[in-house]
């Protein structure tokens, strides 16, 4: 990675620290990553400016088990991860390497990371483009991410919050493009979330970093249409009947055949780049996505192994009651 790129992460990290409320707040950090190393060695950097006590621990790469690494909490205000033992800190930092699409979120993992929020455990998830990116991509996908983790987070909140009231004007959506997209969902009465750039001592919070999305878990079973997507050249089309996705397309093999639609999402970051390719892409502003499986965290009740998100590009967005 070149010189320009490690001064412009180390300005980045130092902005981003101070408008998500880390600097003011906290004082002992402990920043888990596997990969990257060099980009959280800025973070430290920049952390450690400000006199904030950090520690990193890097996971092995041949570890492909990263549920032990994330720490649990103690009674005594430690905290305990598996290999390593007992620490103490006030934040805890993951470099996550943004996964390719086809990646499936596995439930376990995600209950390890609810288990830390519920405890009480304010912690950062930053994504950054892993490491066997195509070499002539990466300083530009690495680009594209700092941009994103930049974005100007006042002006996202003040999306995610006019769009958050103008969906809380109906409880039932239809969702459409121009390449033959068409879906029917219901939220009833199920609360709308926001995902802000904001992290607070004193709240539950886990934050994702790009951020950026307004969401909420559709009615089971009550899920009708035609969803289009398209990988490479190839146009796919899904059909969801009652709540249920069809995934017949050898592209979807590590799906379950037939999945529930456990999720709607709309982007709402500006700055974040529209890669499809890349799990993140989901936050870019003039996207939605819809996700399958697992929802029970988000006020759902589909509880599965798997959660899997579809990116779609510029859809309109119609109230239907």
């Amino acid at each position: 990675m070149s010189r320009n790129q490690n001064s412009e992460i180390n300005t980045c990290f130092h902005k981003v620290l101070s408008e998500c409320g880390v600097i003011d707040q906290f004082k002992k950090v402990i920043i888990i990553f596997k990969e990257n190393e060099y980009v959280w060695i800025e973070l430290k950097n920049v952390l450690e400016k400000y006199e904030v006590n950090t520690i990193m621990v890097r996971i092995p790469n041949e570890e492909k088990d990263i549920n032990s690494w994330i720490p649990k909490r103690c009674e005594n205000g430690l905290f305990f991860i598996e290999p390593l033992g007992f620490y103490e800190a006030d934040l805890t930092i993951f470099g996550l390497p943004i996964e390719a699409r086809d990646y499936i979120f596995q439930k376990r993992l995600h209950e390890r990371f609810i288990e830390l929020q519920t405890s009480g455990q304010p912690t950062i998830m930053i994504d950054w483009p892993p490491e066997d990116i195509e070499s002539s991509l990466k300083e530009l996908v690495s680009h594209l991410y700092i941009r994103a983790l930049c974005a100007d987070y006042s002006n996202v909140h003040t999306e995610n919050e006019r769009l958050k009231n103008w969906l809380n004007r109906g409880r039932a959506y239809r969702i459409t493009t121009s390449n033959g997209t068409d879906i029917l969902i219901k939220r009833e009465e199920r609360p709308i979330h926001t995902e802000d750039c904001l992290i607070n001592k004193t709240n539950k919070s886990i934050l994702q970093l790009p951020c950026g999305e307004v969401f909420f878990a559709p009615i089971e079973k009550a899920s009708n249409g035609v969803l289009v997507t398209k990988v490479g050249k190839k146009k796919i089309e899904i059909s969801i009947k009652n709540g249920v996705a069809r995934f017949e397309d050898e592209r979807f093999l590590k799906i379950p055949n037939e999945s529930f639609l456990g999720e709607f999402g709309i982007g709402t970051n500006r700055s974040m780049a529209k890669l499809f390719s890349l799990s993140s892409g989901e936050k870019a502003y003039g996207t939605c996505h819809f996700g399958f499986g697992n929802n029970t965290d988000i006020g759902g009740q589909i509880s599965t192994e798997y959660h899997y998100d579809i990116i779609i590009d510029e859809p309109t967005i119609t109230i239907l009651e």
